[in-house]
Formats: structure tokens, sequence, C-alpha cells
């Protein structure tokens, strides 16, 4: 069974824990690494291994939309999954991005 190293960026932290709390519930996961602005996840992203990014789409700063974009181009075998509580508004920006 593959083991997936996971980034989380959400600027709340109640969210955070509970993403946490949710992936580290299942053995295929474990949580490397978390932020609460984009900026921070584009750094940590370049020195650590990671394999999936788990990233709010309502960031401060950067949107999350951008920061996949850029996530994307640097590292093309990266899964970055976007949550978000809107609607449609951001899924077709969020695809286009490349966002899994």
């Amino acid at each position: 069974m593959e083991n997936l190293r996971v980034y989380l960026v959400d600027d709340h932290p109640l969210m955070r824990l509970a993403l946490r709390r949710i992936l580290e519930s299942d053995p295929r996961f474990t949580v490397i690494g978390e932020s609460d602005n984009a900026e921070e996840c584009l750094t940590a992203v370049t020195t650590m291994d990671v394999d999936m990014v788990v990233m709010d789409i309502q960031l401060p700063g950067l949107d999350g939309v951008e920061p996949t974009r850029q996530l994307k181009a640097q590292h093309p075998g990266l899964k970055v999954v976007i949550v978000s509580p809107y609607g449609e508004e951001y899924l077709i920006p969020s695809i286009d991005a490349g966002a899994d």
C-alpha cells in the first residue's frame, strides 16, 4: 500500500486539524506539514518530499488557483486537491490550473 505524504494549506487552524485527523485516520496518508498561506506552501513543497497538497481555495494573499498552477508547473507529478465551500465559480479555474 502506497503511503502519500500530504501537505495541508488552510488559513483556519480548525480546518487544518480536521483535515489532518481525517487523512491520518487512513494509513495511506501521512501529513508531513501544514501552513496557513500559499506562499509558505510553495516554499515548503520545494524542500520537502510531498506527494499531495490539500489546499483551501480562499487564502490570504494568493487564492488557491494561482499556487496550484505554480505547483503543477514546478512539480508535474504532485497531486493538488482543492477544498472549497464555494460553488462552481472556483471549479473551472481550479481545474484549469491543474487541480486533481
